[in-house]
């Protein structure tokens, strides 16, 4: 069973109980001055089994475009965007505890990586920088690992989760950050950790 199962198969129960107010409002577009602390990319570590099998099934799910990466510049267009598809694959997947540890894109039932896959794959196909839509594992309050994918963007690094409707700043989460895709290279991935807050 994947580490990460348990937390999608209560998803639907969870996401009644997820503050709002710890979410950026869809009609309301975030103000880098007001945010908490930028997202920081330590020291590499191993890439979990599932990643590397799910690279390997087709390696363009993995490649990174040769020129150089600018953080999104996330217009009202591309916000509102974050939150379609986030809302979008929330209702699409029925949450269920994976029998195998796969991660598959857009099944009809799955659990958190599944969802994760999806929405990261859905914006690529939609011309997002894959570079800027890097999946994570965090630990919950409850002590599950979970998976979200985090969108790296000039006003700061918004999370996408099927256990929320909203698209919420990283560090608004009461989870612990444990690790993330490397923004150089998505095969590999590195330790997370807080930074110094954003500046205006």
């Amino acid at each position: 069973m994947s580490s990460f199962a348990k937390t999608s198969a209560v998803g639907l129960v969870l996401l009644s109980v997820v503050p709002t107010e710890v979410g950026a409002s869809l009609s309301t577009f975030p103000q880098r001055h007001l945010l908490g602390p930028s997202l920081v990319f330590g020291a590499p570590t191993l890439a979990p089994m599932a990643h590397v099998l799910f690279c390997l099934k087709d390696r363009t799910r993995c490649e990174a475009p040769e020129e150089t990466f600018q953080p999104v510049v996330l217009t009202s267009e591309k916000w509102l965007e974050l939150h379609r598809v986030n809302r979008q694959v929330n209702g699409a997947i029925r949450p269920q505890v994976a029998s195998l540890d796969e991660w598959l894109i857009a099944p009809a039932k799955g659990d958190c990586n599944d969802y994760a896959v999806t929405k990261q794959q859905r914006l690529v196909a939609a011309g997002w920088d894959p570079r800027a839509l890097l999946l994570a594992e965090v630990l919950t309050a409850d002590k599950q690992h979970h998976l979200v994918v985090v969108v790296r963007t000039q006003s700061g690094d918004f999370v996408l989760d099927n256990l929320s409707g909203q698209v919420t700043h990283w560090s608004r989460l009461s989870y612990r950050w444990l690790r993330v895709q490397s923004p150089e290279n998505p095969r590999f991935w590195t330790h997370a950790h807080k930074g110094p807050a954003l500046t205006s």
